[in-house]
């Protein structure tokens, strides 16, 4: 009985881990079972869909705006939603996304209104949104920041809606309106009473070059061109390369529900154990890890959990001998060459091994794109440690 509620917690919106504690003794003790015979049939179901006015209200506000976004989150990245928003009407404006929490969903990345990804700081998402007079988000937290440049929350003239099914993040936002509600109920409905406008298109946004990946160290746009060209397109992919996100959403697209795995606020130590589990959960994906080679530290003991379990992961691990995040924070601070961000002697390649996981050192693009172009036939799991470009820019 203890495990049922937890259970049914987790499946219903917004859906995401749940704490259990359970007492030393708990399962040695006898249940009786008129105690628990009538749970195995008990459904707990989540009906959150909209009322017409407000379906109605909702519409119209999206047919009059002049030059609408719509920004999507993790809420809307499972099957039932994705389908929905990622065909939602060119009529109605751009597309944004948000990075920042456990799960990312995303619009094809090569939609032609896709706009990229939403900066972490106050400024850079009010920048982000200049010059639309309405932005819709779905399943996001409005917003999640993280970098500091502080200033006015949106851009003068800027309305904004947020649909989502978290009442606690409904409460906390400092503005706009709020709908708490099932966003895969609610998108089609939505779809379903708007109408075509009559509005320009943004701009296209310009898909980026493709350097080719030479001699090692490899600069982080040619190993994610590469990786977009060669990775399976149903691969499950988990992101904790802080320092590389920009050149990470440059490239690589999202076209499946459940594929993308981020930290929120790019805390250390998510990326190798979220892995593990993502591939727990459906081991006929294969998953890749992409990981710094400071942030693997915080989750080394999970490589033993993916050798025995024999789970097909691969790990790839950027080695630029530093956390480059927090490089890029100080350097936004004004300060140079802060000491204790320097990871020298780090050797991804030997402690894989010493876990009894086959481990690769790459020494070039042509050997990068081998070892990945075989991700969806290898079993088990792999690291693959691949020295980068040390990089520094702005976060936010």
């Amino acid at each position: 009985m203890r495990c049922r509620r937890p259970f049914h917690r987790a499946t219903l919106p917004p859906a995401g881990p749940v704490f259990v504690s359970l007492p030393l003794d708990d399962w040695a003790r006898p249940v009786d079972p008129d105690e628990v015979g009538l749970l195995p049939a008990r459904r707990v179901r989540w009906a959150g869909a909209a009322d017409p006015d407000l379906v109605a209200e909702l519409a119209g506000r999206l047919g009059a705006a002049r030059t609408p976004a719509l920004v999507v989150g993790p809420e809307a990245d499972d099957e039932r939603a994705f389908p929905s928003w990622s065909s939602w009407p060119s009529g109605c404006g751009p597309r944004c996304g948000r990075p920042r929490r456990r799960r990312a969903a995303r619009s094809p990345t090569t939609h032609p209104l896709w706009q990229g990804v939403l900066p972490p700081s106050i400024a850079g998402v009010r920048e982000h949104l200049d010059g639309h007079d309405l932005v819709l988000v779905l399943g996001a937290a409005v917003f999640r920041y993280h970098a500091y440049r502080p200033g006015p929350w949106l851009p003068e003239g800027t309305a904004l809606v947020a649909v989502s099914s978290d009442p606690g993040s409904a409460a906390r936002a400092a503005f706009g309106d709020a709908v708490v509600g099932d966003v895969a109920a609610i998108v089609p409905q939505l779809l379903a009473a708007l109408t075509p406008a009559d509005r320009p298109q943004p701009a296209v946004r310009r898909q980026p070059d493709a350097p080719a990946a030479d001699a090692a160290p490899i600069s982080a746009d040619a190993l994610f061109a590469t990786m977009a060209r060669v990775l399976p397109a149903d691969v499950r992919l988990v992101n904790e390369s802080t320092a590389n996100t920009t050149q990470f959403w440059a490239h690589l697209p999202i076209r499946h529900p459940r594929s993308l795995f981020f930290p929120a606020a790019g805390g250390l130590g998510f990326g190798l154990p979220a892995a593990v589990g993502v591939a727990l959960a459906d081991p006929g994906r294969p998953v890749v890890a992409v990981l710094g080679d400071g942030a693997v530290q915080y989750g080394v003991p999970g490589l033993s959990t993916a050798v025995q379990l024999g789970l097909p992961v691969t790990f790839v691990v950027l080695r630029n001998g530093g956390y480059g995040a927090l490089r890029s924070f100080v350097a936004q601070l004004g300060v140079a060459d802060p000491p204790g961000l320097d990871l020298p002697g780090l050797d991804a390649v030997r402690i894989a091994e010493g876990y009894g996981m086959p481990a690769t050192r790459i020494r070039d693009g042509a050997e990068l794109a081998a070892a990945l172009a075989c991700t969806a036939s290898t079993e088990g799991p792999r690291l693959l440690e691949v020295p980068v470009v040390t990089e520094t820019r702005p976060l936010g």
